[in-house]
């Protein structure tokens, strides 16, 4: 005689096997067609002993994304100012998928660096792209350190 009931258990189990490895596929699949977005902040030391900071941005992801402004945060914890400083950009910056680094130079961004918690760039869609605070870190200090070489 067959047991039908255990050949039932298996069947649900093989379903639920393969619903499962789909769902994961699907998730695989719609995370690798993202956007995504790297930055970089390049300081550049003139002749004269001045510092200017410029931002290299990198679409690394599959989808072209349309950079409209850059903005810092300096008090995370408050709530009613969402952002301290937001600068727009005059044409809006399109980077292609898997493009090359588009160079940004600002006046403005060295001085908003420097008391920022937070550097991001904001898209079209209203997304917040962050610099890492790592490197935000490490670019206060090679800023101070120069400074500091500077006044020496």
């Amino acid at each position: 005689m067959i047991n039908w009931q255990a050949f039932g258990g298996i069947a649900q189990a093989v379903a639920a096997g393969t619903t499962l490895s789909l769902a994961i596929a699907t998730f695989i699949m719609l995370r690798r067609d993202q956007a995504r977005l790297k930055l970089d902040l390049m300081p550049t030391i003139h002749p004269n002993n001045t510092i200017s900071l410029g931002m290299n941005m990198t679409n690394v992801g599959r989808r072209p994304i349309t950079v409209v402004c850059w903005g810092t945060k300096r008090r995370i914890w408050q709530i009613k100012k969402k952002h301290d400083y937001l600068h727009f950009y005059r044409q809006p910056i399109t980077l292609l998928e898997n493009g090359k680094p588009e160079h940004v130079p600002s006046k403005d961004l060295l001085a908003h660096t420097l008391t920022a918690k937070i550097l991001f760039i904001q898209d079209s869609t209203g997304k917040e792209w962050k610099v890492r605070r790592r490197k935000l870190k490490r670019l206060k200090k090679w800023i101070a350190q120069r400074t500091e070489e500077g006044k020496a």
